[in-house]
């Protein structure tokens, strides 16, 4: 079963949710790890609100993608298991989605 893409702008428009909820919609100052990061189409909400924001993934192409996107934020692409992101030690993050 082949569905189409999610659209761009759901898309932003869930990460702009998740920012909300966690009451961090307002904040500039946060360290993002997204794992399992896709595309970057989140990345790119979730990264503006961001001075840090590290994405996790296997996808070689998807992580090239996240590290083009555009923001004030320093990006961070690694390729790795969300399993092993316990190699990440010393890093803490703000969110972690």
């Amino acid at each position: 079963m082949t569905l189409p893409p999610c659209p761009a702008d759901h898309l932003a428009a869930m990460a702009a949710a998740v920012l909300e909820k966690c009451g961090l919609a307002h904040s500039r100052n946060l360290r993002v790890l997204d794992v399992g990061s896709g595309s970057g189409l989140v990345a790119q909400t979730l990264a503006a609100a961001a001075t840090e924001y590290a994405a996790v993934d296997l996808a070689r192409n998807e992580l090239e993608r996240v590290s083009c996107r555009q923001s004030g934020a320093k990006v961070t692409a690694r390729r790795m298991e969300a399993a092993d992101i316990r190699l990440l030690k010393g890093r803490s993050s703000t969110l972690s989605c």
